[in-house]
């Protein structure tokens, strides 16, 4: 096996798929993995003959979105969740980031832990929200002390429409 470049008794075997990271010294390691359920509620303002119309878009049923937890920082959380929303509905991705960046319409990131009753601070009822850094940093760091490699969440993205909100 020498001839073919495999150590039989290395320490730590070669990762199996690309979903390995690598770390700055080059050594493979798994950094846990934070699997995230994911659905959301948008809306949008359509042009009528005489007014703006808003007209809501539901994500078609619940889908995964995986993130390292050593390597999301907060613009990369909101890119992401962007970018695999607009994969599951044309157009949400776009909706997403300007809600997020201007404010309007507001959108809530509700997240919580699956199967987590350790912390009763990130179950379903207790809609926790990211609505900034430090509530994002709080969330994260708070499900990487789980010290586990594979954490099971979900996130829930709900704007109010916006012709209630105005009127």
């Amino acid at each position: 096996m020498a001839a073919l470049g495999i150590d039989l008794f290395r320490h730590s075997p070669p990762p199996l798929s690309n979903n390995h990271e690598t770390n700055t010294q080059g050594s493979s390691e798994i950094y846990p993995k934070l699997s995230r359920l994911t659905t959301f509620k948008l809306f949008y303002a359509k042009k009528a003959k005489t007014k703006t119309v808003w007209k809501g878009i539901n994500s078609p049923k619940a889908f995964k979105i995986v993130f390292d937890l050593q390597s999301t920082n907060y613009n990369n959380f909101i890119e992401k969740v962007a970018s695999e929303s607009d994969g599951k509905f044309t157009s949400a991705g776009p909706l997403i980031w300007d809600a997020t960046a201007t404010g309007f319409p507001p959108i809530e990131w509700h997240v919580y832990l699956l199967r987590s009753p350790s912390l009763p601070k990130f179950t379903k009822d207790s809609h926790y929200l990211i609505t900034n850094l430090a509530s994002f940093t709080h969330w994260i760091t708070t499900v990487a002390d789980l010290g586990q490699d594979q954490i099971n969440a979900g996130l829930q993205l709900k704007m109010e429409s916006p012709g209630v909100v105005e009127n």
